[in-house]
C-alpha cells in the first residue's frame, strides 16, 4: 500500500500573474526586432523579427508586416545538409568558416529559420529584408 501525499497550494489573490506575463512577453517580442541596438542579443539567441520595408499581401488578403526567424531551431544536421547542397550546386568546397558567410547558404538557412520555402521567400520579400535576415544568420552561426 502506498502513502498518498497532498500538497496544498495557496493562491495569492492580490497578484494578477497573467498581466505580468503579458507585459514580459510584449517586452521580449519588442526586444527581438532587428535593429542596431539589439543585433548582438539576436546574434546570440538566433531569434528575431524583421520589420518589412513594404507589407506583403497574403493569398487570403491579409497583410504581413514582420518576418520572424529562429536560427536556433536549425539542427547541425540540417545546417550540414544545407551546406552540402550549396557545395554540390556551386561545385565548391567550403571550409567551416566560409560556409556561414556564403550568400546562398545563408538564404537557405533563412528559409529554414522562417519556415518559408526558398522560392517563396525570394518571390515575396524584398532583397533588403532577406539581406537583414542573412546578416542575423551570419552573426548567429559565427559564434
Amino acid at each position: 500500500m502506498t502513502d498518498e501525499k497532498t500538497i496544498k497550494v495557496f493562491e495569492d489573490e492580490g497578484k494578477d500573474e497573467t498581466v505580468i506575463e503579458e507585459q514580459e512577453t510584449v517586452e521580449a517580442e519588442e526586444a527581438l526586432i532587428v535593429n542596431i541596438d539589439n543585433m548582438d542579443r539576436i546574434g546570440e539567441t538566433g531569434r528575431g523579427v524583421i520589420q518589412l520595408n513594404k507589407p506583403v499581401t497574403n493569398e487570403d488578403g491579409s497583410r504581413t508586416t514582420t518576418l520572424a526567424f529562429d536560427f536556433s531551431s536549425i539542427s547541425w544536421l540540417t545546417y550540414n545538409k544545407v551546406v552540402k547542397s550549396v557545395e554540390k550546386e556551386k561545385k565548391v568546397r567550403f571550409s567551416p568558416t566560409e560556409a556561414y558567410q556564403d550568400r546562398d547558404v545563408l538564404i537557405n538557412l533563412l528559409a529554414e529559420a522562417t519556415g518559408i520555402l526558398k522560392p517563396e521567400l525570394a518571390a515575396r520579400y524584398s532583397a533588403k529584408d532577406i539581406s537583414r535576415g542573412c546578416e542575423m544568420g551570419a552573426l548567429f552561426f559565427a559564434k
